[in-house]
């Protein structure tokens, strides 16, 4: 009797120890469940609290593109004194092309008090005024203000300005180190977004931001090279111009090497030219400059191949909406004939222009 009494005691000692393991298994599971979840919570309210600083333009952004395929991406980068300040006065300015193809970042510092005729009708004024200008009777002050800005780049430079990034004096330091000289170290001062979330806009994707950082921080230092324009810049851009010419050797248009008609479609002057020096910046054949047969009050893009990179570019540059094929006969154009591309500038793109 004692032998099997002995014997159901070790029995349902080892039901019971099987029991407690079970339990301890399930706890451990829930607990690995429940710190699983906290983290992927975090990290998500994380993000979400960057992207909120970050895509600022949606409304005007073109979600066909991204600098995270494109050769040459350019970013505009001011800084203000705070974001919350009305007008906002920009402090200092630079223009960056990352150029992927030749492993070198072009920095152009643009000085805040040079006087130039701003895009958009809004006369000879200091570049430090460009927000605040953009700004005047908008909804969207820190957008129009942005796209005002941008516009008076491609003018300045005639050459493709994708994002922009607007940082106040607090976030200054951050950003600098981020687009600058460096390491890859500086990726541990990327949590320092969260600290400074309120303290920059811009219309790159967070993902765009980081790729562009990569870039910077895999090439020597010396490959970032900087220049600071003079007021002489602005009144004869050849100097500007010849910067890019290696990079236009490497670009898609020239790959591609479509001929190109820029056609004036109003009747501002020099529209024509700002977009023939684009294209031709970027590695575009121009072959025919001028004025159209008649006035367009939106730009018209007609094309040999509506999926050529550089129909895509020039329609994404000059804000293009209505893009026909040649065979379509839909313009009836001098140059459409004569050309593989004919671009036509209408009122919409000239007047955000000049």
């Amino acid at each position: 009797m004692k032998r099997r009494s002995a014997h159901k005691i070790q029995k349902k000692k080892k039901v019971i120890n099987r029991g407690n393991k079970k339990v301890i298994y399930r706890t451990l599971i829930a607990f690995s469940l429940f710190f699983v979840s906290i983290v992927f919570l975090s990290s998500f309210l994380m993000y979400q609290r960057l992207n909120s600083s970050f895509a600022l333009a949606s409304d005007y952004k073109n979600t066909d593109y991204s600098v995270i395929s494109d050769q040459f991406p350019t970013l505009v980068y001011a800084v203000v004194d705070d974001l919350k300040t009305n007008p906002l006065i920009i402090k200092d300015l630079k223009y960056l092309i990352f150029d992927r193809s030749n492993k070198k970042v072009l920095v152009y510092t643009i000085p805040a008090e040079y006087k130039f005729d701003i895009a958009g009708k809004y006369g000879v004024e200091e570049i430090s005024k460009v927000l605040a200008l953009g700004a005047l009777n908008s909804q969207n002050p820190l957008e129009d203000g942005s796209k005002v800005l941008k516009n008076s780049i491609l003018k300045i430079f005639g050459f493709k300005v994708d994002r922009f990034l607007l940082a106040s004096k607090n976030s200054r330091a951050l950003f600098d180190d981020l687009l600058g000289n460096g390491s890859f170290l500086d990726l541990l001062r990327l949590r320092d977004f969260l600290e400074v979330h309120d303290e920059f806009k811009t219309d790159l994707s967070l993902e765009e931001f980081y790729s562009l950082f990569t870039f910077v921080k895999s090439i020597p230092n010396d490959r970032l090279i900087a220049r600071t324009l003079s007021q002489n810049d602005f009144e004869d851009s050849t100097v500007i111009d010849s910067s890019y010419e290696d990079i236009s050797l490497n670009s898609y248009l020239s790959s591609e090497s479509k001929s190109i008609s820029v056609l004036n479609g109003t009747d501002i002057s020099g529209v024509a030219s700002l977009g023939a020096r684009v294209v031709k910046n970027m590695g575009g054949r121009v072959v025919a400059l001028g004025n159209s047969d008649r006035t367009y009050s939106e730009g018209v893009l007609v094309c040999d191949d509506l999926n050529s990179e550089t129909c895509k570019f020039l329609r994404r540059v000059f804000n293009i909406n209505k893009v026909v094929e040649k065979s379509e006969n839909y313009v009836q154009e001098h140059e459409v004939d004569r050309s593989d591309i004919v671009v036509i500038l209408g009122f919409d793109t000239s007047g955000e222009l000049y």
